[in-house]
């Protein structure tokens, strides 16, 4: 995937995070995104196939971000938190 490319995906995911975040999935609308992510939504089926292959790929996006976060904390403990 071409670097405008990978930028265009990277901010229709980030857009459609804070939106399904706020609204949920079914107060989030494609055009609402698309028009927030300034993509046009022929990109975001490219790119995610549906509403929900963009939902989903943002619960997968959160969960890698939420697992980066563990993996520092647990660096900064030294990996045991039983005497937490």
């Amino acid at each position: 995937m071409q670097e405008r490319a990978l930028k265009t995906r990277g901010r229709i995911l980030r857009t459609s995070k804070r939106l399904f975040a706020g609204y949920g999935f079914h107060g989030t609308s494609v055009d609402r995104i698309a028009a927030e992510a300034k993509a046009n939504k022929q990109r975001i089926y490219e790119y995610f196939s549906s509403k929900r292959g963009l939902f989903e790929a943002c619960l997968k996006s959160s969960y890698e971000d939420a697992g980066r976060e563990e993996e520092i904390m647990l660096g900064k403990i030294g990996g045991d938190c039983a005497g937490m």
